[in-house]
């Protein structure tokens, strides 16, 4: 059952995904589109899932080239969002609500153009 849930997540993020790069896309566009999204760090899940996005997204549009990019370090995703540098990121909500609220790690630099897709798991300790 476990197994199947996180499937249907992973399905939905794929989809939602594909339409928010849709979106930003438009589809009389001549030349392709460079999207980035941002993944957590190498050889790990997030990365590998955020490659995985990305390859499908760009064999899947005409006119998008998705790459997903590795920051140094996982903490460095709101701020690739905020900037404008990714159109997404993968990374835990806790993490990205400290970003957003401009406490912990992130205190005195709010990021407040970084929003929430979806919740994976809950990741508090």
């Amino acid at each position: 059952m476990k197994r199947k849930l996180i499937s249907l997540e992973l399905i939905i993020i794929v989809a939602v995904i594909i339409n928010l790069a849709t979106f930003i896309a438009s589809s009389d566009a001549v030349e392709k589109k460079l999207l980035r999204i941002s993944s957590g760090s190498a050889g790990g899940v997030y990365q590998i899932l955020g490659s995985g996005i990305a390859k499908i997204l760009s064999e899947r549009s005409t006119n998008l080239d998705v790459s997903a990019i590795t920051p140094n370090n996982i903490n460095q995703v709101p701020q690739l969002i905020h900037s404008g540098q990714c159109i997404a990121g993968i990374g835990m909500a806790d993490m990205m609500d400290r970003a957003f609220n401009g406490i912990g790690e992130f205190k005195g630099k709010k990021f407040d153009k970084v929003l929430p897709l979806f919740g994976m798991y809950d990741n508090l300790m």
